[in-house]
């Protein structure tokens, strides 16, 4: 297994990704706290949409990734929860 070398992060961008890292768990805790559990995922996703676009985040939902495995090929919908 080959592993390719990370490059170093300024305090900055750590800063910055903690920041939006701290804003997303944040509303999902926000979410989850209003909702509880036992919904459907479809439920938590569009009421955490909801919460990440009143903060200002950009959000996509259900998007496409190709993925390859060994010789199996798909395409995945990657839902936002």
């Amino acid at each position: 297994m080959s592993s390719s070398p990370q490059r170093a992060q300024s305090g900055t961008e750590v800063t910055g990704v903690n920041q939006v890292t701290h804003a997303i768990i944040g509303a999902a805790m926000k979410v989850h706290s209003a909702l509880g559990p036992g919904l459907l995922e479809s439920a938590y996703e569009a009421c955490l949409v909801h919460e990440l676009r009143k903060t200002g985040f950009k959000v996509a939902q259900q998007v496409e990734l190709p993925v390859v495995y060994v010789e199996f090929e798909s395409i995945l919908v990657i839902a936002l929860t």
